[in-house]
């Protein structure tokens, strides 16, 4: 026995290419870019002023100009010291600044990052989630950019 699905599973367009989503309060505009998780690859997306990337290891130039300029980019960052299919701390703080979003969230934190002491080092516009972590302004402003 199982569950009914509950999405109609669909193939992406090509990294790069603009597409949307309809919905009730009006198209969303999605951009897909390719991430290295990895030896294998993942899937970044720019949804509006709103990207997300997790499961990723490492982003190339073309990765880093989908994000540039983001209102909001919610970020793998595993750990404080290198991991072979996610970011840590210092690479994600690298990319962060090097896309010139306005705000970041770092996700996918592992035990050993403490949240109070990561979030006294991080520069101001850079912040930390947990679980059931959520921003509905940060969101709602970044979304609105649409």
């Amino acid at each position: 026995h199982g569950y009914p699905a509950i999405v109609e599973a669909r193939p992406l367009p090509p990294h790069g290419r603009r597409w949307s989503v309809a919905g009730q309060g009006g198209d969303l505009p999605v951009v897909t870019f390719d991430q290295a998780h990895g030896p294998i690859r993942s899937v970044g997306y720019r949804i509006g002023g709103v990207v997300y990337s997790s499961d990723v290891s490492d982003l190339d130039d073309e990765a880093l100009e989908a994000v540039r300029g983001a209102d909001l980019w919610i970020l793998d960052a595993l750990r404080y010291t290198p991991h072979p299919t996610h970011a840590h701390v210092d690479k994600a703080l690298d990319w962060i600044a090097r896309a010139q979003v306005k705000r970041a969230v770092l996700t996918n934190l592992h035990i050993d990052l403490d949240y109070q002491r990561l979030k006294r080092e991080l520069p101001a516009n850079v912040d930390v989630a947990y679980d059931g972590w959520r921003d509905r302004l940060l969101l709602d402003e970044a979304l609105a950019a649409v």
